[in-house]
């Protein structure tokens, strides 16, 4: 079974396991599957692992969500440029399969493999592997990514919200 990404605003990737180092905070509520908000989210990562999170509600939910194994590691990091027409609507839809058009996100927990290595290519260790995948959105208009590359050297790719070339 093929299942698309509806829409063709996101390019993701799947992050090295052990190698996240930094802090997100969200940019919209992260709806959770039973319905629960989960409002101001902050998190911290040190050497692939969420280290220290902390949100404003929706926090019994999320310690249930970390209880799953390897869920405290990033299983994707999306970029989408907020020229989009979701994102240029305005709205915050609650339903994460539409906010996480109108944003750049980070997932906890599992890595999309099977549709993103190379054909004939197995998993290694770095690609994150959990039962759970739960997107949240840090994306805003003035986002700036930053690529370090394997010589070391960094160059933006996405600058005020947009690709940069």
């Amino acid at each position: 079974m093929y299942a698309p990404n509806t829409f063709t605003e996101e390019c993701f990737t799947i992050p090295e396991k052990y190698n996240v180092n930094g802090y997100a905070v969200a940019s919209k509520p992260l709806v959770l599957s039973d319905g629960t908000i989960v409002n101001d989210l902050r998190v911290v990562f040190k050497d692939g692992q969420l280290t220290d999170w902390s949100a404003s509600s929706g926090t019994d939910a999320m310690n249930l969500i970390f209880e799953n194994e390897n869920s405290k590691y990033l299983g994707e990091v999306s970029v989408v440029s907020s020229n989009n027409p979701i994102f240029r609507s305005g709205r915050t839809y609650y339903n994460t399969l539409l906010d996480e058009k109108a944003a750049c996100h980070l997932a906890f927990g599992n890595s999309y493999t099977e549709d993103n290595l190379p054909a004939g290519a197995a998993a290694d260790d770095q690609a994150n592997q959990s039962k759970i995948h739960v997107d949240f959105m840090i994306g805003t208009a003035d986002t700036t990514v930053t690529a370090i590359l394997n010589d070391g050297s960094e160059t933006v790719i996405f600058r005020d919200g947009d690709w940069a070339f």
